[in-house]
């Protein structure tokens, strides 16, 4: 008699408006579908017809994203009912679920307390706030007080109601357990780059075809306040006093890109500074190698950015600043920079150093490469999860 394939169930709010957390979940679902277990999304975004691996689980009307971020018992009672339909619809019984972000946590642990379906959720970072975003104080003080009430439902359900909750770096995994997860359901499992397929060479073709010969200063992703790019601006602006053949190419969309394209255009960077909009992810590997050094200027408690080690993979250096999680892939001096937060004259002086030494440069790449294959590696990674679901099968 054969046995039955393991099942898992990934359930993500946003899977289709894919991110950095739904690039990991991603290939994490490849990288266990060749360990021939099965693996079904579900998803309460519109999905193609052609999509048989993603369950639908979404509402008969759209709903903002903003009112899905700040969470409300009355979609959460939606969420739970269309996750029990797609399951009993499609004969679908996982023997785990994994909850990919944590706005769907309230439904899916009443559905898994429902079939008696062990949980896990991947926290990727604090939770929510919006202290942060552009808003005036009296909207910033009224959503924080809506978040706050969400917060605690969170809470509860990660203390009480998850059987495990991983942690993408160490430093979330301290943050729960500051917020009172016991320590015996906390766990880190880091995320990893791709495998990176014919990179090399289409990332010479694009670099050789530049004939600015500029060196090439890369950030990568969402254009907000809290990832400091308007720090790099500024730092961007000091260099050029010392350094005329500079490129800053900034990838990405977000609520902050009307203001830094302002911020650009103040500073008079406007031929220095390149905005590219959104960049597919198949497209991301070409634009890292293209660049010479990879900048991730946070303000905020960065959990651990996934550009790092994306980037560290293709062996490129990176500067950062010193915050939440980054400290567990960048090693100051070995493997790139780090340098304070908010402060562009060190981010300035940072680079600087960097682009005067390319032999720096190449031997943090280097190293940053040796770095990732050792802690952040796909194989080992799939490994960690795989054995975390049986063994959360097996109990219970």
């Amino acid at each position: 008699m054969m046995e039955d394939k393991f099942k898992v169930a990934f359930i993500s709010t946003f899977w289709t408006r894919l991110g950095g957390g739904e690039i990991g979940a991603n290939l994490l679902k490849k990288g266990l579908e060749k360990k021939k277990v099965i693996v079904k999304i579900l998803t309460a975004q519109p999905i193609k017809e052609d999509e048989k691996d993603i369950l639908p689980i979404n509402f008969k009307v759209p709903i903002p994203k903003e009112i899905i971020l700040l969470g409300n018992p009355v979609l959460d009672m939606l969420l739970k009912k269309n996750i029990e339909t797609a399951f009993k619809k499609n004969n679908y019984y996982p023997n785990v679920i994994h909850v990919q972000n944590i706005y769907a946590l309230p439904a899916s642990v009443k559905v898994a307390r429902k079939f008696k379906i062990p949980i896990v959720v991947t926290i990727r970072e604090p939770l929510p706030k919006v202290l942060l975003h552009p808003y005036n104080f009296f909207i910033k003080f009224i959503l924080n007080q809506i978040l706050k009430s969400r917060n605690n439902i969170l809470l509860k359900n990660l203390k009480e109601d998850c059987d495990k909750v991983i942690a993408v770096s160490d430093f979330i995994k301290d943050r729960m357990s500051r917020l009172g997860v016991p320590e015996e359901k906390l766990i880190t499992i880091y995320n990893f780059p791709p495998k990176w397929e014919k990179l090399e060479t289409i990332g010479n073709k694009f670099k050789s075809a530049d004939i600015s010969k500029k060196m090439r200063l890369l950030y990568l992703g969402r254009l907000e306040k809290a990832k400091g790019i308007h720090i790099l601006l500024l730092a961007l602006k000091k260099i050029l006093s010392q350094i005329s053949k500079i490129e800053l190419i900034i990838a990405g969309e977000g609520p902050y890109e009307r203001y830094l394209k302002e911020l650009s255009q103040k500073l008079n960077l406007e031929k220095n500074v390149k905005f590219t909009g959104k960049i597919p992810f198949k497209k991301i590997g070409r634009l890292y190698i293209s660049a010479d050094i990879v900048c991730i200027p946070s303000v905020w408690p960065e959990p651990l950015s996934r550009v790092a080690y994306e980037a560290m993979s293709l062996e490129k250096p990176i500067i950062t600043s010193a915050v939440g999680g980054m400290s567990e892939a960048i090693e100051d001096g070995k493997t790139g920079l780090v340098v304070p937060p908010n402060n562009h004259e060190e981010l300035a002086n940072a680079l600087i150093k960097l682009i005067e030494d390319k032999e720096l440069r190449e031997n943090m790449g280097r190293e940053g490469k040796k770095s990732i294959k050792q802690k952040f590696d796909l194989e080992m990674s799939v490994e960690n999860h795989l054995n975390l679901y049986k063994k959360m099968a097996k109990n219970k």
